[in-house]
C-alpha cells in the first residue's frame, strides 16, 4: 500500500479501498506516525474494507473499541464507511451496547454498512451519536437483546435510506416497529426480517398502519 500511495502525488483520492483487511493493518497504517497520514486524514471521505479477520477469533466489543470507533476517528473527513465480508466467513460485528456512548461518534458520516452483533447494537447507532447519518445498512448477526438497555427515541429526521437484514428469527417485532416510526423521512427502506412467536398475523394492512403511514416520503 504504501510503495502505491506514496510513489506520486494524488490531489484527487477521496476514496480508498483495502482488500484482505485486518486488525495489524489499521494498528500499523492508521496511526499518526503512519507515513500515509496526511493522505488518510485530510483526503480520504469513502473508505470501503473487505474484512478478512474472522467473527470466532477475536472479541467484537474489544474490536469495536480498538478498530471501529478508532477508524472514525482517525479519519477525519470520512463520509462513507462500508465494511465488507470477503465470504461466506463472517467479520468481527460491530459491538456497541456496553461501550461508552461517545464510542463510534462521528459529526460528518453519512453513509454506513456494516455487521452488527445485535439488535440493540442497531439502535445504539441510532441514538445521536452519528448525526448526520442519511443511509444505514446493518445485517443483525446474534439473536440475543437487552430489554434493560435505554435508548434515545428520537426522530431520524436525516434518515433516508435504511437496510435491516437479520440471520435468525426475531421476537419482539414492537421494537422494530419502534425504530422504523422514527425515520419519518424515510425515502427507501429494505426489510429481510423473519417474525416468531407472533399471535396475530401481520400482513399488508397492519404494516401500511403500523409502519408506512408514518413515512410519506417512502417510495
Amino acid at each position: 500500500m504504501e510503495r502505491i500511495l506514496l510513489v506520486t502525488d494524488y490531489p484527487n483520492l477521496t476514496e480508498l479501498e483495502i482488500h484482505d483487511f485486518h486488525k495489524e493493518i489499521a494498528l500499523n497504517y492508521f496511526t499518526n506516525k503512519s507515513s500515509l497520514r496526511s493522505i488518510f486524514q485530510e483526503q480520504i471521505t469513502n473508505l470501503i474494507l473487505i474484512n478478512n479477520d474472522e467473527c470466532a477469533m477475536t472479541c467484537s466489543s474489544n474490536y469495536t473499541a480498538k478498530i471501529y470507533a478508532h477508524i472514525l476517528t482517525f479519519f477525519k473527513n470520512l463520509k462513507i464507511l462500508r465494511i465488507i465480508e470477503p465470504s461466506i466467513v463472517s467479520y468481527p460485528p460491530l459491538s456497541l451496547c456496553y461501550l461508552p456512548s461517545t464510542t463510534f461518534s462521528s459529526p460528518i458520516l453519512t453513509h454506513l454498512y456494516i455487521n452488527v452483533q445485535t439488535f440493540d447494537d442497531c439502535l445504539c447507532l441510532l441514538d445521536g451519536r452519528l448525526k448526520q447519518l442519511t443511509t444505514l445498512f446493518v445485517t443483525v448477526c446474534c439473536p440475543f437483546e437487552s430489554s434493560r438497555i435505554i435508548h434515545n427515541m428520537n426522530k431520524l429526521s436525516n434518515l433516508k435510506c435504511f437496510s435491516l437484514k437479520m440471520f435468525y428469527e426475531f421476537q419482539p417485532y414492537d421494537r422494530i416497529a419502534s425504530l422504523l416510526r422514527r425515520m419519518s423521512n424515510l425515502e427507501k427502506l429494505t426489510l429481510n426480517i423473519s417474525i416468531k412467536d407472533r399471535n396475530s398475523v401481520i400482513d399488508g394492512t397492519y404494516i401500511q398502519h403500523d409502519i408506512f403511514d408514518c413515512m410519506p416520503q417512502l417510495h
